[in-house]
């Protein structure tokens, strides 16, 4: 008689049941899920050379990256040989200042995971010959944490602008205090509530005195003088404070002075920027601010003021008005430093009024006694040319900038840009170069 065959069912059954008991003499420690092993922070840092010498690059950014394979055409000299095309460094480089060793000062985020999202936020240094270590650095992904009294890897600090003092630390504001972040590593407070390192309420306010007494709301990063006092725009700019070395706090500017809608807008300094002149020993301070009488304007302003307080304008720009008295139409103030001659720095919008719809982002130097200023970048780039979507390098006089944040200057005159996605160098003989991305 034929051979009775199985169903298909039932000749895969003692297959499943095989997998079942062999499921059931497994170990229990196998069948619970597993703790993820956490992967130890390591703070981004650039210490191997990449290239002997500089290379050209097309910028254009993409899934974690800052240059482009698209367009052969050159667009930027990767000058520093730490720096890999392939792999960028910083995810945002939020501000930037020079030190008085060569070293340039970063603070944003920087590093990149599998997702292209940063590893790490706070401060690092970029050294003369180009090597990237951090300075004061914790996990981006770690959240909460105390505003102060903390070493930095545990606090909730997370400063944007900075200033560095003389001893090194490295300077900034909270919402109702003046913190820094010491040599070690640790967030401290130099004046201001002692509940703003706890988050305690009633933090803020106008209020002058010694550190713990002193009040402040939406003040700036702290810029030092050449005695050792802080200087800060408070009040959301409409108020100048002073923070002695004693810790004294006093007002020098108030709302009467800065804020006062009874004085013409072109005779109350605006605060959006500070720096201290070494050589004239004055703060020099630059802004914009819309007016609306006599005619819809842009105002952009720079002012000296000494130590007592007394001002000195010395520019003033407009942007919609065909005269202005700055002899150049200018788009507020994007970034302001002072080099070591003393001479002020502006990165402006400049608009061409006989074209409109043509402007150029354009790094230029106040002229003091014409009261205007003059052109340092991008003033062979001819009127009405296309401007391209993205920075590109060169001699300054053909270089673009496209987004700049901030800008410092070295001693001997080397100018260091946070432009957009890249930190740009221009040295002393006006040549334009990429120093890290």
């Amino acid at each position: 008689m034929p051979m009775h065959r199985p169903s298909a069912s039932n000749r895969r059954r003692p297959a499943v049941t095989a997998v079942l008991v062999a499921a059931v003499a497994l170990p229990a420690v196998l069948l619970t899920a597993q703790p993820r092993i956490p992967v130890p922070f390591v703070p981004p840092a650039r210490t191997e050379k990449v290239a002997d010498a500089p290379r050209t690059a097309t910028t254009g950014p993409g899934w974690g990256q800052k240059f482009s394979t698209e367009n052969t055409r050159p667009r930027a000299t990767i000058a520093n040989p730490f720096m890999d095309l392939q792999r960028p460094f910083f995810a945002k480089a939020e501000s930037l200042q020079c030190a008085a060793d060569g070293r340039v000062i970063v603070s944003g985020r920087a590093g990149f995971d599998k997702e292209a999202r940063p590893l790490a936020t706070g401060f690092w240094q970029i050294a003369p010959d180009g090597q990237v270590t951090p300075l004061a650095v914790r996990n981006y992904a770690q959240v909460g944490g105390p505003a102060c009294n903390a070493p930095f890897a545990q606090s909730s600090a997370a400063p944007t602008s900075f200033s560095i003092a003389s001893d090194g630390r490295l300077l900034f504001a909270g919402a109702g205090a003046i913190r820094a972040v010491t040599g070690d590593g640790l967030v401290t407070r130099v004046a201001g509530a002692p509940g703003e390192c706890t988050g305690a309420s009633g933090t803020t306010g106008l209020t002058d005195g010694m550190a713990d007494a002193a009040r402040f709301k939406d003040a700036s990063a702290p810029v030092e003088d050449t005695e050792g006092n802080l200087w800060v725009a408070d009040q959301g700019g409409c108020a100048l404070r002073r923070v002695a070395k004693t810790g004294e706090v006093t007002t020098v500017l108030g709302p009467d002075a800065l804020c006062n809608d009874a004085k013409p807008a072109e005779d109350q300094p605006l605060l959006q920027e500070l720096a201290w002149d070494a050589v004239n020993h004055e703060l020099v301070a630059a802004g914009s601010r819309t007016v609306a009488r006599p005619v819809h304007d842009l105002y952009t302003l720079v002012f000296r003021i000494a130590p007592d307080g007394t001002t000195k304008r010395v520019l003033f720009g407009k942007k919609a008005t065909r005269v202005s008295p700055a002899k150049h139409h200018l788009d507020g103030v994007r970034a302001m430093t002072v080099d070591a001659k003393g001479r002020i720095l502006l990165v402006s919008q400049l608009m061409i009024f006989e074209q409109r719809g043509f402007d150029i982002l354009q790094l230029m130097r106040v002229d003091e006694p014409n009261a205007t200023v003059v052109m340092l970048s991008g003033t062979k780039i001819p009127r009405g040319t296309w401007l391209p979507e993205y920075p590109f390098d060169g001699p300054l006089d053909t270089a673009y900038f496209e987004f700049t944040r901030d800008l410092c200057a070295m001693p001997d005159g080397t100018i260091y840009v946070n432009d957009d996605m890249l930190i740009r160098r221009i040295d002393p003989k006006g040549v334009v170069t990429t120093w890290a991305f």
